[in-house]
Order: structure tokens, then sequence, then C-alpha cells
């Protein structure tokens, strides 16, 4: 079998899709983080319990890490600096989305 096939296959286990699986672990909202500094983090809690799921269900080469820099670039998490246009256009890009958002974590600095 194709490797494209076992992993669709891993993916689907319980009938469910890994869009809406790896969706899931976000209640299907992005997160949108109120960093003040560019001190941010490479992990999170949420893509260390993202990262032992895909490892559960058969997956290699899924860290931490990964997760979170995969939740990065597919939007599930936006992570641009307060004082950016690119988080001005994001706040107001997810405050007319449908469905909603999340409000992330926020800097101490």
């Amino acid at each position: 079998r194709s490797r494209n096939a076992i992993a669709g296959g891993i993916a689907k286990a319980g009938n469910q899709s890994l869009d809406d699986f790896l969706w899931s672990f976000v209640d299907n909202k992005p997160i949108l983080n109120r960093w003040t500094s560019r001190d941010r983090p490479s992990t999170s809690e949420v893509s260390v319990a993202m990262s032992k799921a895909l490892k559960k269900r058969g997956f290699k080469f899924v860290g931490p890490t990964t997760c979170y820099s995969m939740m990065q670039s597919v939007g599930m998490v936006i992570d641009h600096t307060v004082d950016t246009p690119e988080w001005e256009a994001a706040h107001e890009r997810l405050r007319r989305r449908e469905g909603g958002y999340q409000e992330g974590l926020a800097s101490n600095v």
C-alpha cells in the first residue's frame, strides 16, 4: 500500500478526517495570541497533546515543536506580536469569522 493510503487510514480512525481531528485540538477556533515581545514559545500544551495523539495513531516525527509550527502555518494559532500590521489584520479577519476565535496567551513583558 502507498504511504498516503496508510496515513489516510490512520487519520480516518474513528471516522474522522485528519482535518477535523487536528482542528478539534483548538475546538475548531483559531487562537489569537497577544505577544508583545519577540520571545514567543515554540510549543504549547495543545501542541504537546496533539503530538501525543498523533504518535498514538502511528504518525512519526510529530513532536510538539513540529505540531506547533504546523498549527501556525495553517492558521490554528496566530503568533504575530500585537504591534504589527499582521496582528491587526488577523484580529480584524477573526472578528468577522463565523464561529469566532479564541483569545490566546499574552506576554508578561
